[in-house]
């Protein structure tokens, strides 16, 4: 009887002892507790970056907005955050504000009969406090000329800047004018405004950066807002568009500023011809980026009589003798473009 008793103890024992769980379930439980608390920092982190533009946007300093819609209206992957707080019709407003006024348009200078041929290129490195850049100054305009794709095309491909240099054994490269990229996807397969090849205009997507940037037949540099036929008249051979002028005839251009810091690349001529090539590299901890006015003080503290603003972004790049000297801020890689400042 007592043994019957024991075993029956045993068998309830063994009926409530709990079961092991398998190692696949417990990792399991740890991962949705884990992804709990991901997607709540997730959550939060969201709601308090959309307080903040909130703040910017609707708070008393016009100024911080501003500079917000300024700095992600410039970016192509990035535009739509000012979508979120304001109507298209401000953010117009905010960015036509910002754009160059007076529509000067440089007087190219007279460049001496024997320009520097044969001379080397100078590479120097430009700092200031939040960015570092590379200033390549070449003594011989004539090296100097625009590049651009066979064909143009908004669902067509460009070619990275290091095919570009490969293809036309160039000494030297950066990009140039800015191109079709809507949410920051594009392949770089269409430029943007004018770009005229060989004394024509070859291509013409409307846009709000359609400063013509471009050379004429003696390799003088000619910067500007105008039309088709005054570009003409001015004798460009080759030019491509974006903009702001920076510098016009010796004096900074009236840019109601950009003060958003940004990856940048910027072109301009010096009254004995040389030419200067810019690239302020930026969104990085290194180089944080360079606003217009910082475009403006390295180009006029080098001489430039005329100058202006190119693509920037992840599109701002600088090849000399075949490497980079540039850090481009793009995590996928040199990205394609359509158009092209070489030297050789």
């Amino acid at each position: 009887m007592q043994e019957t008793v024991l075993e029956n103890e045993k068998v309830k024992t063994e009926e409530i002892k709990p079961e092991k769980k398998s190692l696949s379930s417990r990792f399991f439980s740890v991962f949705k507790k884990v992804m709990l608390c991901f997607g709540c920092f997730l959550l939060t982190l969201i709601a308090a970056l959309y307080f903040a533009g909130c703040l910017i946007c609707y708070g008393p300093s016009p100024a911080a907005k501003n500079f917000f819609v300024m700095t992600v209206t410039e970016t192509s992957a990035l535009k739509f955050l000012a979508n979120i707080y304001l109507p298209q019709s401000e953010i117009d407003s905010i960015m036509a504000s910002s754009s160059e006024k007076g529509g000067e348009v440089t007087e190219p200078p007279v460049i001496p009969e024997t320009p520097a041929e044969g001379e080397p290129i100078e590479v120097i490195t430009v700092r200031g406090d939040l960015f570092v850049g590379k200033l390549m100054i070449i003594k011989d305009p004539s090296r100097v000329s625009i590049y651009t794709i066979d064909h143009f095309d908004k669902q067509g491909v460009g070619e990275t800047l290091m095919e570009i240099y490969n293809k036309t054994g160039a000494v030297a490269a950066t990009n140039a004018g800015g191109f079709y990229d809507p949410g920051g996807v594009a392949d770089g397969g269409m430029p943007l405004g004018f770009v005229f090849k060989n004394g024509e205009l070859i291509s013409h997507l409307p846009s709000m950066y359609e400063t013509i940037i471009g050379f004429d037949a003696e390799h003088r540099l000619i910067v500007g807002q105008m039309s088709v036929s005054d570009a003409l008249k001015k004798g460009i051979v080759d030019a491509v568009s974006f903009g702001p002028a920076l510098v016009v005839n010796g004096n900074r251009a009236k840019i109601s500023s950009s003060g958003a810091l940004h990856p940048r690349t910027a072109i301009g001529q010096r009254a004995d011809g040389a030419i200067l090539l810019l690239v302020v590299d930026g969104r990085q901890p290194h180089s944080l980026g360079i606003s217009y006015k910082g475009l403006q003080d390295i180009m006029i503290e080098y001489g430039a009589i005329n100058a202006a603003n190119l693509d920037g972004g992840s599109s701002s790049m600088m090849i000399y003798q075949g490497e980079y000297l540039n850090k481009h801020s793009s995590v996928t890689g040199p990205r394609p473009i359509p158009t092209a400042i070489i030297v050789k």
